[in-house]
């Protein structure tokens, strides 16, 4: 490929190093048997948050309905969401999130899945917005964003681990933006095993 066309292709796209930050965690909160935890990142004014907990639905159940909820559900916080590109264990997605007050925004995200040897499911999502389209008049790119599901056999049980690290960029107080992604992680984290122990309800198990 020439590079000037590598260049192109790598705009808009969160690396895969990320995912592979040696940063410490510190504890937030222990509520309900899911421990929240947060850390800085290097250049932003916004925390990554991580959440751990233990739940009684199957790896698979987490895997397959977390990576299907997280691709093509409707999401609260989108107002729009296209699937772009569509393969078993990858899919690129285009969110538009219209919220009051301040600039709507946009992204691309792509989201990735894969189990090991060990029975262990990861599902990782980044910003990838080299598939998004032209910008609309008004609108403000999120350029940040990533975060992942980890799913790990455990005895009987499952633990899971999900992180997310969002800078909505703009002139977003980050006061505010502190307190709804702490929601959100919490959220999620409770929507996830809510939709594994439903499609196991589907089956009679």
């Amino acid at each position: 490929m020439h590079p000037w066309l590598l260049l192109a292709a790598l705009v808009g796209q969160v690396p895969d190093s990320v995912f592979e930050n040696s940063a410490p965690w510190k504890a937030l909160s222990n509520d309900d048997g899911v421990r929240l935890e947060c850390r800085p990142i290097e250049g932003s004014r916004f925390f990554e948050y991580r959440a751990i907990t233990q739940t009684d639905a199957s790896v698979g159940d987490l895997c397959a309905q977390v990576f299907e909820w997280g691709t093509t559900g409707k999401d609260a916080e989108a107002s729009g969401r296209k699937l772009l590109r569509d393969s078993p264990d990858e899919r690129v997605v285009y969110d538009q999130v219209e919220k009051p007050v301040v600039s709507d925004r946009d992204y691309a995200m792509t989201v990735t899945r894969k189990t090991d040897d060990a029975g262990v499911c990861r599902i990782r999502f980044r910003a990838t917005n080299q598939f998004a389209p032209r910008l609309a008049e008004g609108w403000v790119r999120i350029e940040k964003l990533w975060g992942s599901w980890t799913f790990e056999p455990d005895g009987e049980r499952t633990r899971l681990t999900y992180t997310l690290f969002a800078d909505p960029g703009g002139s977003v107080p980050a006061f505010v933006v502190h307190g709804s992604q702490r929601e959100s992680t919490l959220h999620s984290v409770k929507r996830g095993i809510e939709k594994a122990k439903a499609a196991a309800a589907a089956r009679g198990k």
